[in-house]
């Protein structure tokens, strides 16, 4: 879907030479579908467990070096000695076994030489950690197993073998594709790919502007958005956040939410001045807005805070973006105090005060695959379906 859709709005601008460009880059979706178009690649997120997952999608694929060094770093026989105490109330969230065999993976990872290997085996270290930790894998939300569950943990060593051979084959499949294009030469992507950890509502964009900006930013169903932040949270214990990106620190492991706080919608004090704009600038906002004067104040808070932080990236990502460019937002509306938040008409009406006109929308289920979240939740069916709104920046 992603391909065909960046191959299409690139085909609505031929001549546009500048990179693909995705705001909210997650887990590397446009990022795969571009290169396999040849194109350059830039990619922002606030996460830093997104910005890894992308440091490694798009190379080096030195799946040798990576296979060899997945077998290396496995340790065997019996574990001794004390597990590394990552954090405060670990012991909720990871059993004393688990933890012991995560220590042992964790400092022979750090002894490999070459970052990019590091990368990869911090990545397949990610998906052991959330495996085999006390939290649910049904939610991104932290949630804590059932005590029968949590007593039947899986060795973190039999999961981190199984998880790299299958994320050695995944990357087989992704570089013979490249190759097949064209596009890959002993291993490493011939076009630039360029990943920055960051707030997109913050951050400067460098160089040529993009010919085509596709991205999905964070949206669902829980107080803010889809709680990615708290899905991070614990993988990214484990990994040596300087082996992800200059800018990641500590401090984005300061609580559970930390990663959510600053993402979309994480800030939800308003400025009256600020729901006063946004309400004028969008209609629908202000029917949903109107709609939920009865309710409590912080469900008012939760939409406002999304589509002021939302409309402040609208204007950082308008200024990326050549004119007749053309954008292609993946949103959904969720559901606030039994109210529809129409995203995507609020999209729209923001987008046009940042010199933007709507082209179209198009609707799609969302593919069951690709749902993290329950079919209904106590205020009644989630979100089932996701709109991606075409937009083309047009000149002043």
């Amino acid at each position: 879907m992603q391909r065909d859709l960046t191959a299409a709005l690139l085909a609505q601008a031929p001549d546009a030479t500048g990179p693909v460009f995705d705001p909210f880059v997650g887990s590397g979706t446009v990022l795969a579908a571009g290169m396999v178009l040849g194109r350059d690649i830039v990619g922002w997120d606030v996460n830093p467990l997104a910005i890894l997952i992308c440091r490694v999608k798009s190379g080096p694929f030195h799946l040798g070096a990576f296979a060899d060094a997945a077998t290396r770093v496995v340790p065997t026989g019996v574990l001794r000695g004390r597990p590394e105490e990552r954090f405060a109330n670990w012991r909720h969230w990871f059993t004393e076994d688990v933890a012991l065999g995560l220590t042992a993976l964790r400092r022979r990872i750090r002894m490999e030489p070459q970052v990019a290997t590091r990368r990869f085996l911090w990545l397949c270290l990610a998906e052991t950690v959330r495996l085999t930790s006390n939290s649910r894998t049904t939610t991104v939300k932290l949630h804590r197993r059932p005590l029968e569950q949590v007593a039947t943990r899986p060795d973190p060593r039999e999961v981190f073998a199984r998880v790299a051979a299958e994320s050695v084959t995944r990357l087989a499949a992704a570089a013979d594709e490249l190759s097949q294009a064209g596009v890959l030469s002993r291993g490493w992507y011939r076009g630039n790919v360029s990943l920055q950890l960051g707030d997109t509502r913050k951050l400067t964009w460098h160089g040529q502007r993009s010919a085509v900006v596709v991205t999905s930013p964070p949206y669902g169903d829980n107080t803010s958005t889809v709680p990615y932040g708290q899905h991070a949270y614990l993988p990214l214990q484990w990994i040596d956040m300087s082996d992800i990106d200059v800018a990641a620190g500590n401090d984005y492991l300061s609580s559970t939410y930390e990663i959510d706080r600053r993402s979309l919608g994480g800030e939800k004090y308003i400025e009256a001045c600020d729901e006063c704009r946004l309400r004028s600038q969008s209609p629908a906002l202000n029917d949903v807005v109107d709609a939920l004067a009865n309710e409590k104040r912080d469900r008012r808070n939760r939409v406002l805070a999304f589509t002021r932080d939302l409309d402040a990236a609208l204007g950082v990502i308008a200024g990326t973006l050549e004119y007749g460019g053309v954008a292609a937002w993946t949103v959904g509306s969720r559901r606030v105090g039994g109210q529809i938040v129409p995203l995507e008409q609020m999209l729209v009406d923001l987008a046009s005060a940042h010199g933007f006109s709507h082209i179209g929308t198009l609707d799609r289920e969302i593919p069951p695959h690709r749902k993290r979240m329950a079919a209904r939740n106590r205020t009644g069916a989630t979100m089932q379906q996701e709109h991606v709104v075409v937009l083309r920046r047009i000149a002043p």
